[in-house]
């Protein structure tokens, strides 16, 4: 959970999220491999889907994440379902 904890910390350092989460829907986590004392880790994220809510002032977008250690190999793996806010429209 340490490294759960540490990847979380990462993302949001790279500010995506700050002032526009409305909400964190869901989110799943998948242990894969094990991480060691003293290795480095990074997080890769990739957008799987975002579509618009019912309400047009947000949308729902789906985040595969994955946690990789410095010789790249995948220790956790996961999604995270958010809510963001729109941007307005351009009218």
């Amino acid at each position: 959970m340490l490294i759960v904890s540490v990847g979380t910390g990462l993302v949001n350092q790279t500010g995506w999220f700050a002032g526009t989460t409305l909400a964190l829907l869901e989110i799943s986590r998948k242990f894969v491999g094990a991480v060691k004392p003293g290795d480095t880790v990074h997080v890769a994220m990739d957008v799987a889907s975002a579509r618009a809510s019912s309400r047009g002032d947000r949308g729902i977008v789906t985040f595969n994440t994955r946690v990789v250690n410095q010789r790249d190999e995948t220790v956790i793996e996961g999604q995270e379902v958010v809510m963001p806010r729109r941007r307005p429209s351009a009218e």
